[in-house]
């Protein structure tokens, strides 16, 4: 695993900075959908976990959007991001094995129809990679958040938080163009201004530099997949990612 590579832009103050830390986040509860919610899903929380999250995609492009008030995370995906390498894993020998296993197991001998299948598999396959992790980071000078809610949208296919800090409201949109092929977040704040550092973060092996009013990632996807589960002798270990327990 590599280590998070990251880069940060501040809106609004015009100075560069690296930032990190974690936030703690409070429980999430579902709320009761109410008669003009009916294609609206709606917390009064943020996403803890990324499983947590709110999806838009237009099909190549996806997000999962967290809603932190202090400390958004919004997790990207692009469909052409795989491990591997182009080629082929196809077994000229697997069209003439099939006949075998078929005998071996409709006659009781799982065991050889077992082995034979083996002749039948192809390496592991390739995974689908993400990209990596949009973040910003609003301070709000150490306010206090309330009146809190984070929905999506399911006829719009916009995730929408809403939350008070201090005397200003502060609104965040997110959705995802399919003409524009782009992932767009439209922050808004009523009775004050936005501050905040922009940042990007990979797990892939690859870096982000600031460059001009852009942030680019730079890196490659994985050369081979790692099994979920790796077989020993003795006993078989199943690795799990960190938020999965």
């Amino acid at each position: 695993m590599h280590d998070r590579s990251n880069a940060t832009r501040r809106i609004g103050s015009g100075c560069l900075r690296h930032g990190g830390g974690r936030d703690r986040r409070p429980a999430l509860r579902a709320q009761p959908v109410a008669a003009d919610d009916s294609h609206r899903l709606w917390f009064d929380a943020p996403a803890a976990r990324w499983v947590d999250g709110l999806p838009v995609g237009n099909g190549r492009l996806g997000a999962m959007v967290r809603g932190g008030p202090a400390r958004e995370i919004i997790s990207l995906n692009e469909d052409s991001l795989w491990s591997g390498y182009p080629g082929s894993d196809a077994k000229p020998e697997a069209q003439g094995s099939l006949a075998g296993v078929r005998q071996a197991a409709l006659a009781g001998d799982y065991h050889a129809a077992d082995t034979r299948a083996k002749k039948l598999q192809g390496a592991y396959s390739n995974s689908y990679a993400p990209i990596g992790d949009l973040v910003i980071e609003l301070p709000h000078d150490g306010a206090t958040h309330d009146a809190y809610r984070r929905a999506l949208d399911l006829d719009q296919a916009v995730v929408d938080i809403a939350y008070t800090a201090g005397r200003t409201r502060y609104r965040r949109e997110v959705f995802v163009s399919h003409p524009a092929q782009l992932v767009v977040v439209r922050m808004t704040a009523e009775g004050g201004a936005i501050d905040a550092d922009v940042s990007l973060a990979t797990l892939l092996k690859g870096s982000v530099r600031a460059e001009g009013n852009r942030l680019i990632l730079h890196g490659k996807a994985p050369p081979m997949p790692r099994p979920t589960i790796i077989r020993s002798p003795i006993r078989s270990v199943m690795t799990m990612p960190p938020d999965a327990a």
